[in-house]
């Protein structure tokens, strides 16, 4: 995953200044849940939600992985309380990870035991080098959320990651990640078309794409280029543009907390929405 150090970026004023707009913006959707939460809204109103996230832990996503479990943690302590029947699971995925660079905590009800489990799988989940098969994780975290038999049940994708489907597929290595070889783009229109098909498997799918926007990454005190980060990008932007109206992109972690919380809650008419900005 490494190709060449570069000397760390000097953050612009704006650029702190977006970070610290998209910080407050958490806090105020913290504050929300709390507020609702005292409320207790009628339980029937409350919609009832399939949460899958794919959290890419390979060593790039180091500087970010802290930030995301933080959030992540938030999410399952507060979520339950805003929504009636909330089940979360979480796929892991990079080739150092056992069962074949996958580990997978099946979707579990965030009740009082359900949240503990949770709460620890999260905090154990570490990164360090490594490649990923980017299209297994999102065919798992599909898998696992199963066919929209309720189709009044919200089905919510949460993919993580910053390497697009050019490193592995089916446990075959298809990169030198020096960047000694051509970089490998078979896979790509696989992975587009896994996302495009969830999203349209039922009107109550929803796909939300989280892509740490940052070129460099700080790995074991050194400071790294990521590697192929253009063609990532563009992966992650065309997967959360597949899903249409139903998909949304991110590349800033203030947003995350309320970009879930709209894709939980938010009941709209999707005719006419444009599909996810980039």
């Amino acid at each position: 995953m490494l190709r060449k150090r570069s000397t760390p970026d000097s953050g612009g004023f704006f650029e702190v200044f977006s970070d610290l707009i998209f910080g407050v913006m958490a806090i105020f959707v913290l504050l929300f849940v709390i507020i609702i939460s005292q409320i207790r809204p009628d339980q029937e109103s409350q919609p009832s939600v399939d949460l899958m996230i794919a959290i890419d832990v390979s060593a790039s996503m180091g500087d970010p992985l802290k930030e995301l479990k933080e959030s992540l943690s938030e999410l399952v302590e507060n979520f339950p309380s805003v929504i009636r029947d909330f089940r979360v699971g979480t796929v892991i995925y990079a080739d150092w990870v056992g069962h074949g660079g996958i580990n997978i905590f099946p979707l579990t009800t965030m009740d009082g035991r359900g949240k503990s489990a949770l709460l620890d799988w999260i905090g154990s989940i570490q990164q360090k080098s490594g490649i990923v098969d980017t299209n297994l994780a999102i065919e798992t975290a599909i898998a696992e959320l199963g066919s929209p038999g309720d189709q009044t049940r919200r089905r919510s994708l949460l993919l993580i990651g910053d390497v697009g489907p050019f490193e592995m597929r089916g446990g075959q290595q298809l990169q030198d990640p020096s960047g000694n070889r051509p970089l490998d783009t078979r896979f790509v229109s696989e992975g587009v078309e896994l996302v495009r098909a969830f999203a349209e498997s039922s009107d109550e799918s929803r796909v939300l794409v989280f892509f740490p926007d940052s070129e460099g990454y700080s790995f074991e005190g050194k400071r790294y280029q990521r590697w192929a980060y253009n063609e990532s990008r563009d992966f992650f932007c065309t997967a959360a543009r597949a899903a249409g109206p139903k998909g949304e992109f991110l590349d800033r972690d203030g947003r995350l907390m309320w970009s879930l919380l709209s894709m939980f809650l938010t009941v709209e008419d999707l005719e006419g929405k444009e599909g996810a900005a980039c």
